[in-house]
């Protein structure tokens, strides 16, 4: 803080190619005046060795009722730097010098998954699986996905970040075909057609992978959280 100008310094190196964008957020203290729509932001991008100044922005961040907080997305400013491996110093004026904190916030759509594998026995073990299903319809359980905001679900103002999220989850039919599954569903799906005494097998996540959250806490401040077991990476019948 210098002379009510709350700076912040982010070092950058990184390729922006699967980037959607990269936010700077500013989350102010509630004692500070939250009717501006926007707020005067200055940015100084410099050579990270020598701290030469490479060039300098005039911008506005942009208040984000829902969330409670300003941002800018700062990508395409990102993209036009070369080298990709600078500083880059925000600073905005602050009267009562009550601002919390500052984020940079990466995001990107580009989910990577593993198209789903056929089931595989222990090597000693091998066979086809449909000599004991009597070749019934193949199996359609599959990992589907779904685009979703936070804000139509009305939870924007807890999950600050991402606002829009790949949803991943599982969908479809469990029968001869099974897509990392175990020899248990394998089991349970020719009782549940032989004799009908067990339910047949369903299809559901058989992989998770953790995520990252920038949350709100009970007292209003805002952190990063990781989140386990966010994204369903693959399914089985199970």
């Amino acid at each position: 803080m210098i002379d009510n100008q709350v700076q912040s310094t982010f070092h950058w190196s990184h390729a922006t190619d699967l980037l959607t964008s990269i936010e700077l957020i500013y989350h102010i203290d509630s004692s500070e005046n939250k009717q501006q729509s926007t707020i005067p932001l200055h940015l100084k991008f410099k050579h990270l060795q020598t701290s030469v100044e490479l060039f300098t922005i005039d911008t506005y961040l942009q208040f984000d009722s829902d969330r409670d907080f300003y941002s800018i997305n700062i990508i395409e400013y990102i993209r036009s730097m070369k080298p990709e491996n600078f500083l880059i110093e925000s600073s905005i004026t602050s009267e009562t010098c009550q601002t919390s904190h500052t984020y940079m916030i990466l995001s990107s759509t580009n989910l990577h998954l593993r198209p789903n594998q056929t089931f595989k026995l222990n090597p000693t073990l091998s066979f086809d699986l449909r000599q004991l299903t009597d070749a019934q319809p193949e199996s359609t359980c599959k990992l589907r996905t779904i685009q979703i905001k936070f804000e139509d679900l009305g939870l924007a103002y807890l999950i600050i970040r991402p606002k829009e999220y790949t949803f991943t989850y599982c969908d479809g039919s469990c029968s001869s075909t099974f897509h990392q599954s175990s020899m248990h569903a394998v089991l349970q799906s020719i009782i549940n057609r032989k004799t009908g005494n067990v339910p047949r097998p369903i299809c559901a996540p058989s992989q998770f992978a953790d995520d990252n959250f920038l949350l709100r806490q009970t007292d209003g401040s805002i952190a990063i959280y990781p989140i386990k077991d966010a994204i369903v990476k693959q399914c089985a019948c199970l």
